[in-house]
């Protein structure tokens, strides 16, 4: 675990005056530029905009450098393949108190940076993120008062972050299209599985300020529209491959285990693999699968990749 400065306790903490926002980037020209576009109409410009692009990807880094000669950009090349890493590379060349990340598809609203920044007022905030409104139609965001970004005691990570929109809370978790962390407290694990996505992440790196004694804010009017794109290489959002679900299930697991009080990380473990859910199913959810439509073939596959993904992780 990175230690945290003894400067930068919980409740001691100065105020951050300046922002930083990473963009990792791989083979999204049109949406990266729609994106960056956004970042600097802010009404609160950002004091540091990096866009990290991989060393294969000459598509990203002749993009990033015509946006460079209009917008003030910086580019920095990655020579590894995994998000991550990315991210990571990113962060270690920001100098803004505060460090936003968000997705190449995404275009925060004009009022982002400044709205992010003002909630970090509070000593004790460690992470501040909000929602992202999915320009999909076959994605419901509608609110329906529902948790949002939070850890159950018997170990579910529930999300809902594009789906709640009212009021500012507590959360355990935020979003990766939407986060942003002081950047003394930034980690996030290079273990996870993936070779270019790689799931599950933000739920390490919030936990982790969490258990430091950090608040993790949920803002639903900090916005960022995200138009889902095309993943170049690699199985689309909802596939249910073995890689997904093995990597998915494992990412998960691998989080809730290390960052958890011990006893919670016990219930998740045997939850997941006994329960599971629709999208990473366990046994009993295989079962409901078959029960409702789903091959048995087809089922039996699907819960003994997401079980071993666990396994992997618990190990």
């Amino acid at each position: 675990m990175k230690r945290t400065p003894a400067t930068l306790l919980p409740g001691a903490a100065t105020v951050p005056q300046s922002l930083s926002v990473v963009v990792p980037t791989f083979r999204r020209p049109v949406s990266l530029e729609r994106c960056l576009r956004a970042l600097v109409a802010q009404t609160r410009s950002p004091d540091q905009i990096i866009v990290v692009c991989r060393a294969d990807d000459r598509t990203s880094l002749d993009a990033t450098d015509r946006l460079a000669r209009e917008m003030p950009i910086q580019a920095v090349i990655c020579d590894e393949s995994r998000l991550c890493a990315q991210m990571d590379l990113g962060v270690a060349r920001a100098v803004g108190d505060v460090v936003a990340l968000t997705d190449d598809d995404s275009a925060p609203t004009a009022e982002w940076a400044e709205r992010l920044m003002s909630l970090y007022t509070e000593p004790d905030v460690g992470a501040v993120g909000g929602r992202d409104v999915i320009r999909d139609p076959s994605v419901d965001s509608t609110p329906r008062g529902e948790p949002v970004g939070v850890v159950t005691h018997g170990g579910q990570a529930l999300g809902n972050h594009h789906r709640e929109g009212i009021g500012v809370r507590d959360v355990d978790f935020l979003k990766g299209v939407n986060l942003s962390v002081r950047r003394e407290l930034w980690h996030v694990d290079l273990a996870l599985l993936g070779n270019g996505h790689q799931s599950h992440w933000e739920l390490g790196t919030c936990l982790r300020i969490r258990r430091l004694g950090w608040r993790v804010v949920y803002d639903a009017e900090l916005l960022v529209d995200h138009f889902p794109e095309v993943r170049v290489a690699e199985p689309q959002r909802g596939s249910r491959d073995a890689y997904t679900l093995e990597r998915d299930a494992h990412n998960q697991m691998y989080e809730l285990v290390r960052w958890l009080p011990w006893w919670q990380a016990a219930v998740a473990a045997v939850r997941g693999i006994v329960v599971g859910s629709k999208a990473l199913p366990g046994m009993a959810v295989g079962v409901w699968l078959v029960a409702h439509g789903t091959k048995p073939r087809q089922a039996l596959a699907e819960v003994g990749s997401a079980t071993h993904g666990r396994w992997l992780a618990i190990k």
